[in-house]
């Protein structure tokens, strides 16, 4: 018995020591796997019925969507058009989409007949964005449930700095190369397109798609 007090005791002690350590240093946080590096498939058919099955139960619950992609990238509308597609055959509700042109105010996002879903920059779409001006709006909202997705175009894969390894709560810039990197193993067929979708913290989603070949 008295051995097991001793024990109980070191136990509570090195616990003590570890929750000092992480108060002093902070927690490091990082992008959660959702969906593992797949093919895109013919037409990028294997990405909107991925996210439907996945992104669970986001899609039953929000009211509002809101997308970001980058005026560049072709295969953006495509993407979109499928998962809308999908989505209302799946869940039988027709989506309103709401385009933003840069000024898109809290009285259009409130009057968009629901599911809302909200088309911008991918600087706009999620809150490691600068700009956090549409989720700061649904924030605001009352009863209003949402979620984001931000289309993220890669080529390569990238080092991460040793600033970006360190980091606690990540920037955009660095929980690119640090997803890409974290997952660059899997990609093991040279002739296939990947896609894989990481999430960080409650409402951010990252779609990654491969647009080239890999430097494997």
């Amino acid at each position: 018995m008295k051995t097991f007090f001793v024990l109980l005791a070191i136990s509570c002690v090195l616990a003590s020591a570890v929750l000092i350590k992480l108060t002093r240093e902070g927690i490091s946080i990082r992008s959660a796997p959702i969906i593992a590096p797949s093919p895109q498939g013919v037409g990028y058919s294997n990405i909107a019925k991925s996210l439907v099955n996945r992104l669970f139960p986001d899609f039953q619950m929000s009211s509002y969507i809101v997308i970001g992609r980058s005026a560049g990238l072709e295969m953006a509308d495509s993407i979109v058009s499928d998962l809308k597609a999908r989505y209302e055959d799946q869940f039988q509700k027709t989506v309103t989409i709401l385009t933003d042109d840069g000024n898109i105010s809290a009285d259009a996002i409130a009057k968009c007949a629901q599911p809302c879903w909200i088309l911008t920059a991918e600087t706009n779409a999620n809150e490691l964005s600068e700009s956090q001006k549409i989720p700061q709006i649904l924030n605001s909202m009352e009863n209003t449930n949402h979620f984001h997705i931000t289309l993220i175009p890669f080529s390569n894969i990238p080092e991460p700095t040793q600033d970006c390894i360190d980091e606690k709560r990540l920037t955009l810039g660095c929980l690119i190369p640090l997803s890409i990197h974290e997952v660059s193993k899997k990609f093991k067929d040279r002739n296939a397109t990947y896609f894989f979708v990481r999430k960080y913290k409650d409402r951010d989603y990252f779609l990654f798609l491969q647009t080239g070949p890999l430097n494997l």
